[in-house]
């Protein structure tokens, strides 16, 4: 088993903040919407594992909920909406 901590988390949130800055980058423009999502109970099947559609204009909407509506509580659906954001950042500052 393998432990990260809520700090650790932290301190790689800001390190992945302090690169898009550096590499000058302050906006992020998603052109694609649509992308492919494995249910986190399918992770760690390799057979008959359920994928369903999912919007990145969607999970940005609701992420940005979460600033404008201080009262909003997140939820752990905010976590994938995030990881799936994150990746399509990953696929345009590095296809491949």
């Amino acid at each position: 088993m393998h432990t990260i901590y809520i700090e650790e988390l932290q301190k790689i949130f800001k390190r992945i903040i302090e690169k898009l800055e550096f590499e000058g980058v302050n906006k992020i423009e998603i052109g694609e919407d649509l992308y492919l999502f494995i249910p986190t109970s399918g992770w760690q099947s390799y057979t008959d594992t359920p994928i369903y559609p999912g919007s990145l204009f969607d999970d940005i909407e609701n992420l940005r909920m979460l600033v404008s509506d201080t009262a909003r509580p997140c939820t752990y659906v905010d976590f994938d909406r995030m990881a799936n954001v994150l990746r399509a950042i990953s696929q345009i500052y590095n296809p491949g």
